[in-house]
C-alpha cells in the first residue's frame, strides 16, 4: 500500500540530502499537476476553518512536504512560523504516514511559549540559545498522530523536530489559511498566497472594483 511505501522508500532508493530535496520537490511537482492540495486540506477541516477564519480566505499557494528519513539530519530546529509567516494563519498539518516519537514533532502550547518568548525578551534568563532550546523542548509535547487525522495550530506557537531515530521515514504536508483581509507577515501576498474563498459581498467587491 502507499503508506508501506512511503514508511520504507528510504531502503528501495538510495537516500541523501540532495536525493531527498529532489525527492520532495518531484512530489511536490506531481500533486500539483493533478490535485489542488489546499482544496482537498480545506474540505478535511472546513468547519474549524470556517469558524476561524471566516468567509474570506487567502491560503498558501504551494504546500511544503516534509521527509525525514531515518537518522538524517533533516529535521526543524526550534522555531515560530511568525513573524516571518503572519501571526494570523491557521497551520493545517497533515501526516502522510502514522507520526510518532521521533518520527513526529514537538509543540509547545499557548501558556509555555508566551512563557518562554516572555524570558527569551529577558536580559540573561537563559546561558545560551542551547540552554533556551532545551528548556523549551522540555516542556514541549511530542505529537503522535496517525495517517488520516490532522492538527491545526497557530504559527506563532513554538515548535520543531529532532532526528528520525525509528527505521521509517516521515512523510508530512502542512498547508496555511488566513483571512483574506489579515496581515501578511513578512509574505508577499501575491507570491505567498492566493484568493481561496470569498464571500458574497467581498466577491461583489472585487467584480465591481
Amino acid at each position: 500500500c502507499d503508506e508501506l511505501i512511503l514508511n520504507n522508500i528510504h531502503k528501495y532508493i538510495e537516500m541523501g540530502d540532495a536525493a531527498a530535496n529532489q525527492l520532495v520537490l518531484d512530489t511536490i511537482k506531481d500533486y500539483a499537476l493533478r490535485i489542488d492540495m489546499a482544496e482537498n486540506v480545506y474540505r478535511s477541516a472546513y468547519t474549524l476553518l470556517d469558524k476561524l477564519l471566516g468567509a474570506d480566505i487567502a491560503c498558501q499557494k504551494n504546500p511544503n512536504i516534509v521527509f525525514q528519513y531515518p537518522l538524517s539530519n533533516r529535521f526543524s530546529e526550534l522555531h515560530t512560523d511568525a513573524p516571518a509567516n503572519s501571526p494570523y494563519e491557521v497551520v493545517v498539518w497533515v501526516p502522510l504516514v502514522d507520526c510518532y516519537d521521533t518520527k513526529s514533532f514537538y509543540l509547545l502550547d499557548r501558556q509555555n511559549t508566551i512563557n518562554m518568548m516572555t524570558k527569551y525578551k529577558t536580559e540573561g534568563a537563559f546561558e545560551s540559545w542551547q540552554d533556551f532550546r532545551e528548556k523549551s523542548i522540555e516542556m514541549s509535547e511530542s505529537l503522535s498522530i496517525q495517517f488520516g487525522a490532522i492538527l491545526l495550530f497557530t504559527s506563532s506557537l513554538l515548535h520543531g523536530s529532532v532526528i528520525n531515530q525509528t527505521n521509517e521515514a516521515r512523510w508530512s504536508l502542512n498547508t496555511r489559511f488566513k483571512n483574506l483581509f489579515a496581515p501578511c507577515g513578512l509574505k508577499d501576498p501575491f507570491s505567498f498566497y492566493r484568493v481561496f474563498r470569498t464571500s458574497p459581498v467581498t466577491s461583489l467587491a472585487l467584480e465591481l472594483s
